[in-house]
């Protein structure tokens, strides 16, 4: 695959944005805002990460950058949930070291086992509805061919139709999310050297970029015609 103009532009934008967490006032900075504000910065932080998951998925793909079907919509869908993560990791993380405190999880004193229990109960309870929700709101877009006009024409039977359940099924939630996701969410809190559960929260969410890009090249779609009445099939 031979170097684009873009790939340029999309390192450039991914060094600037590490370049500056990497720097202490700037990680201060973040980290203040998404304590502050933890839902305007998930929506922020998820909107801009994912948009470029998106953008490299298809420069992998089709080996050129090209602008996804609907793409402002994708980015706002992807803020929405970047709104989720912001509530979803908290609750699963104190929810499961209450668990452990009332003797309910095993692991007391351990870290490790918190991050361990968070990151699977988080992924077996909750990934599979997000990832199936994200698989209907994407494929909704395609088959309202990106303008809200022709997406208001769409029927949810037709969304449902479209999609590859049993690839879903079989691959995203029987493979993906044991052997993949659950390893790629286990953050330890330690390594932050921030002990407040905000804080970590928020360096966790500032390690996104890789875990996005890592979760895109999973996602490489092969897609049918839209309008020709063809499954829109997904890998993840």
């Amino acid at each position: 695959m031979k170097l684009d103009k873009g790939d340029g532009i999309w390192a450039g934008v991914l060094v600037l944005i590490a370049s500056f967490l990497a720097v202490p006032h700037g990680r201060e900075l973040f980290l203040a805002a998404t304590r502050a504000h933890p839902y305007f910065m998930g929506f922020v932080k998820v909107g801009i990460l994912a948009t470029m998951g998106e953008l490299l998925a298809l420069r992998i793909a089709h080996g050129k950058y090209r602008a996804p079907v609907g793409l402002h919509w994708r980015s706002l869908i992807w803020g929405c949930f970047g709104i989720t993560f912001a509530l979803v990791f908290d609750v699963f993380a104190m929810g499961v070291n209450g668990a452990i405190s009332k003797g309910l999880l095993p692991g007391a004193g351990s870290r490790l086992a918190s991050a361990f229990f968070t990151s699977a109960l988080m992924n077996l309870a909750f990934a599979p509805t997000f990832m199936a929700l994200h698989r209907i709101t994407d494929t909704w877009i395609e088959l309202g061919g990106g303008r809200w006009k022709g997406m208001r024409q769409v029927r949810l039977a037709q969304v449902a139709q479209a999609i590859d359940w049993y690839g879903y099924l079989s691959f995203v939630v029987a493979r993906t999310i044991p052997l993949f996701w659950t390893g790629a969410h286990h953050h330890l809190p330690a390594a932050s050297g921030i002990s407040s559960a905000d804080g970590s929260n928020a360096l966790n969410s500032a390690r996104r970029p890789a875990l996005l890009l890592s979760k895109q090249k999973a996602s490489l779609r092969s897609r049918g015609n839209a309008g020709s009445g063809h499954h829109i099939k997904y890998i993840i």
